[in-house]
């Protein structure tokens, strides 16, 4: 019997994206600005794990991204809301993890963005302040055409 090969699988490159970026913006968010920075100078290059970093690791504050279950998240995101969205995404997560209640005690992991995908695309559309609402439905009452009697 004859061992078959399989072939050798092909990530998918938007995931690879994905998850870069979201490294990206992780090392920003929990790192002080100068040491974020020199530590992502050539990140995804072939060289970029054998070169000397100005930091050492240990003094970074990195996140730990799973190869298996991440890449499942970010995949399935991928097929819901494609590349663009899932990249705005992740650059809101890390934006809303500083002031959005609801963000800020999440996990700031795929998981967390995951959990907090729905919210973040939805927010912009939601209206929570009843004050705010009962004057958006004035407004829209008075911008209504008057009907003369006649």
């Amino acid at each position: 019997m004859t061992k078959v090969e399989k072939p050798e699988k092909v990530p998918d490159p938007a995931i690879r994206r994905c998850i870069d970026a979201f490294y990206a913006a992780s090392v920003r968010r929990c790192n002080p600005p100068e040491m974020a920075e020199q530590w992502l100078i050539g990140h995804g290059t072939p060289e970029w794990r054998v070169t000397e970093r100005p930091y050492p690791k240990e003094q970074m504050a990195l996140p730990l991204i799973s190869g298996g279950k991440d890449t499942a998240l970010v995949k399935k995101m991928l097929a819901a809301w494609g590349e663009v969205t899932v990249l705005r995404l992740i650059a809101t997560f890390f934006e809303a993890s500083r002031t959005d209640p609801r963000v800020v005690r999440a996990n700031w992991d795929v998981g967390g963005l995951w959990m907090n995908a729905q919210y973040l695309l939805t927010k912009p559309l939601r209206v929570t302040d009843r004050k705010t609402v009962e004057n958006l439905d004035a407004a829209s009452r008075a911008m209504q055409p008057t009907r003369k009697a006649g």
